[in-house]
């Protein structure tokens, strides 16, 4: 899982093992290690109608709910990424993406990438 934080934005990019594991019901978690702490960030599917993502940072965990039938979407159609509704009131824009290989390898493991579909026009 890759977070880039920027302003009121979080994008969180996600591996196909993470995309699955969020669609199965499980929760999909890491850490960064900050001396003395960690960062803790999980995605965690909820059964809930609406496509809104929610977060809540606390006791250094960033949570973030995630609409299971949304994750499902993720992983079984074309669509790169699950993002707010329209006219969403959120105070911050949460974005969840399939992670994509680099086009211009950046000599990172990109195994467990989704075929980037730009892949075609840069060959």
């Amino acid at each position: 899982m890759k977070i880039r934080l920027y302003g009121n934005s979080v994008r969180v990019r996600l591996s196909r093992t993470e995309v699955d594991q969020l669609a199965d019901g499980k929760i999909v978690e890491d850490r960064t290690e900050l001396s003395p702490v960690s960062l803790r960030y999980q995605l965690a599917p909820v059964d809930h109608e609406d496509r809104d993502i929610r977060a809540v940072f606390a006791n250094g965990c960033l949570s973030v709910t995630v609409p299971i039938e949304a994750a499902r979407q993720l992983r079984d159609g074309d669509d790169p990424a699950i993002e707010p509704a329209d006219g969403s009131d959120a105070a911050v824009r949460i974005i969840i993406e399939k992670d994509f290989r680099c086009l211009h390898g950046d000599g990172e493991d990109q195994a467990d990438c989704f075929d980037n579909p730009l892949a075609h026009e840069a060959s």
